[in-house]
């Protein structure tokens, strides 16, 4: 981190005038937070299909042996 504010600070264009360990570590933290929410959120959706998959292949498979049977 220190090398990529070093160099864009040297650039007059792109100076970084508030940027240090702090600053830096708050926007990750604000970053990683909504990416873990959504991440986790992915992963019970994920969950719930794959569970709604798993019934309706239950119920397909029931489908056919009562059709077996008539």
């Amino acid at each position: 981190m220190h090398l990529s504010i070093r160099r864009t600070n040297q650039n007059p264009i792109q100076k970084l005038l508030y940027i240090n360990n702090h600053t830096f570590v708050k926007f990750v933290e604000k970053f990683v937070k909504p990416i873990n929410d959504k991440s986790s959120n992915i992963h019970e959706n994920h969950c719930d299909v794959q569970c709604l998959l798993e019934q309706i292949q239950y119920q397909h498979e029931t489908s056919i042996k009562l059709e077996k049977e008539l």
